[in-house]
């Protein structure tokens, strides 16, 4: 580990409280909060319009819950009488639990899945040949086929209707097991590789370190954590809680000016431009990461920035821009994948040692080997992450796509899923996203004529759960499985806290949007996943259909190219990090890219990079111990005025305060 490296040191981890991690009323409340979270953001969302708080990898809602439940209810327990309240290591359980729902409601899943599988019917026409190209391959199991009920859904169910549940009962039956097999798939994967990131690689895991401070106690009898009672931190935490309240307040007050929090700006027009903004708990988290992790994120979003420039200047290009990498062109995003396959491929490579041990102990009981505090035994993680994948290929190619563009698109995934989460366990991204999704990557390599129409359908549609990935499971079950490790909680107890919470918030989402489409009719939203994400996916999928002038397209030899050249660059960037240790840049930076999320965030991540930088010259490791509190306050600040005021706004009957990327 860097010496700038962030977190507590080893000896301020939670005290083990491993008999009441995972208690019955853990799970209770852990599910009740699911529910509110799962069910809320969709609601939040869809009609008041406020900050998205369960569409990123920082999972803004569960800090809100989390901090009314410790702040509020449990401190006021604990008051009344010390085990009344939720111990620490059941607090750490209700959290894990959230942090894995809040990857399902919105951007992770199911209003995703929802808009998109009932709005191509929907908004199908004659014009855009939907009817012709695109419902002949939608199998009736998978997609709602009832022209009532999906006109219902849309614009509004006539008073006295009954829902029409029945029309969504089968397509989302089927589209249940399959995602939480993709999650099983997920938390395998995750119990695999955890102990090497945890212990050889020491990966900081800065998403973990809130939620742990605010579940450690100073003594079992104290009311609450030790960092609420840091001025500190509540002078972090004023900081973007005044600021966003101002901005709250003028919503109703429109003649106050707005303050602003930054700006694009016009470097070369029409060429080289960029976004200057600043987001308090990107600050926050990223205070809390490596200085040459930070160097790498912001310098190389520059170097896509300027690389996109040069490009255009001479126009250069290998193809039109991809759905879900912009702004970054397709040299830039297949530079970017390409690097995210060596970095995924190398850390493979790395962790080799511990894989001969996960396989040994799984097939002939290794006994120096210990995964005694993994989520499952090694056997169980290997027969689960084979039986989830046999079922995620079946279910995709009963669907109708082909089997050897199933197995190339799940391989993609599994790139992008495992470079991500490692990625952000590292880097602490508040927001991010594959350069490339599976969905493109698989057409590229086969093409319009190696595809057909049936496959570059049920491409489309896998875009619900694999092309928007700003929150993936993954990513939370590392994160979970880390803070349970940190605080002793028992590990096959916490995954079934876990899949209990992934259950729950299918459901409570499943429902919520539901309830909402029917009673509000979904066009009326002004949401993406209503409208916009319909209409992309759709017009997606004609594009990458052998269609007209596309019968004879093969493989895209450029975008693969460009594919090559990132995965010989962060093999060398790679390389000289593994050789040199003064290496100043690390490689991950390369393999985020330039995509939505990066390119409004590298700004913040500068200025917490610089802020490191002179606290750790001026003080070193004592001084940026010291004022860590303030950048924590920031993050918390920051998502609890955003929950407050999608309250407000509710009881308001208002719309629009949102602080979040979105």
């Amino acid at each position: 580990m860097k010496a700038d490296a962030a977190g507590p040191p080893p000896d301020e981890q939670l005290t083990p409280d491993a008999e009441r991690g995972v208690t019955l009323r853990s799970l209770a409340v852990g599910a009740l909060l699911c529910v509110a979270l799962t069910a809320g953001e969709p609601f939040g969302v869809l009609v008041v319009r406020g900050s998205a708080l369960c569409a990123d990898f920082s999972t803004g809602g569960a800090i809100f819950l989390f901090f009314l439940l410790i702040f509020g209810v449990n401190g006021l327990l604990r008051r009344l009488g010390p085990r009344l309240g939720l111990s620490s290591a059941e607090l750490v359980t209700v959290y894990v639990m959230l942090v894995l729902a809040s990857a399902i409601p919105s951007w992770g899943f199911t209003m995703n899945m929802m808009g998109l599988t009932g709005g191509l019917r929907y908004y199908a026409s004659p014009e855009n040949e939907w009817y012709a190209h695109i419902l002949p391959h939608l199998k009736a199991w998978a997609a709602p086929t009832d022209d009532a009920a999906l006109r219902y859904f849309f614009e509004g169910l006539p008073p006295n209707e009954a829902l029409p549940w029945q029309a969504w009962a089968a397509p989302l039956f089927w589209w249940s097991t399959f995602i939480l097999a993709v999650y099983l798939v997920m938390i395998c994967v995750v119990t695999i590789l955890r102990r090497q990131w945890v212990e050889h690689e020491r990966l900081t895991f800065p998403l973990a370190q809130l939620p742990l401070e605010m579940a450690t106690t100073a003594s079992p009898t104290a009311a609450w954590p030790s960092l609420f009672r840091s001025k500190m931190m509540w002078a972090g935490f004023a900081v973007p809680a005044l600021i966003f309240s101002y901005n709250g307040i003028q919503k109703y007050v429109p003649a106050m000016p707005v303050f602003e929090l930054g700006a694009w700006l016009q470097i070369i027009p029409g060429v080289l431009y960029s976004t200057f903004f600043v987001r308090f708990e990107v600050i926050g988290l990223s205070y809390l990461v490596n200085t040459d992790v930070l160097l790498g994120l912001w310098a190389f979003a520059w170097y896509f920035m300027i690389e996109k420039a040069i490009f255009k200047s001479i126009g250069f290009t290998i193809g039109a821009e991809e759905l879900y990498s912009d702004p970054g062109q397709p040299t830039e995003a297949y530079q970017a994948f390409g690097a995210v396959t060596a970095y995924v491929l190398i850390g493979l490579w790395v962790a080799r040692k511990h894989l001969r041990g996960v396989f040994r102990k799984a097939f002939f009981n290794a006994p120096d080997v210990d995964d005694g505090r993994e989520l499952l035994s090694y056997r169980a993680a290997l027969i689960g992450l084979v039986i989830g994948l046999a079922y995620v290929v079946a279910w995709m190619t009963r669907s109708g796509l082909a089997l050897g563009h199933a197995l190339i698109f799940i391989v993609g995934a599994l790139i992008a899923f495992l470079g991500l989460t490692k990625i952000i366990c590292e880097a602490g991204l508040a927001y991010a996203r594959t350069p490339v999704t599976p969905s493109a990557l698989t057409h590229s390599i086969f093409g319009p004529a190696g595809l057909g129409p049936a496959s570059a359908v049920n491409l489309g549609l896998a875009l619900c759960w694999s092309g928007d990935t700003r929150t993936i499971v993954m990513t939370s079950a590392a994160t979970g499985a880390k803070m349970g490790d940190a605080a002793g909680v028992r590990p096959r107890r916490l995954f079934g806290a876990m899949f209990l919470a992934l259950v729950v918030g299918i459901v409570a989402s499943m429902a919520a949007v539901l309830l909402i489409g029917y009673a509000r009719g979904g066009m009326n939203l002004g949401s993406w996943q209503f409208g916009g994400m319909t209409n992309c996916t759709g017009t997606w999928m004609i594009n990458h259909m052998p269609l007209q002038d596309r019968i004879g397209e093969g493989t895209s030899w450029g975008k693969l190219g460009f594919l090559g050249i990132g995965a010989a660059l962060m093999s060398l960037l790679m390389t000289c990090r593994y050789r040199f240790p003064w290496w100043p840049i690390h490689p991950a930076g390369l393999a985020v890219g330039l995509t939505h999320p990066t390119f409004h965030v590298w700004f913040s991540i500068f200025i917490a990079w610089l802020i490191k930088i002179i606290v750790l010259k001026m003080g070193g490791i004592s001084l940026y111990r010291r004022t860590r509190p303030v950048f924590l306050g920031m993050i918390l600040g920051a998502f609890t005025t955003a929950g407050l005021w999608l309250v407000i706004d509710w009881l308001a009957g208002r719309q629009g305060s949102g602080f979040t990327l979105g």
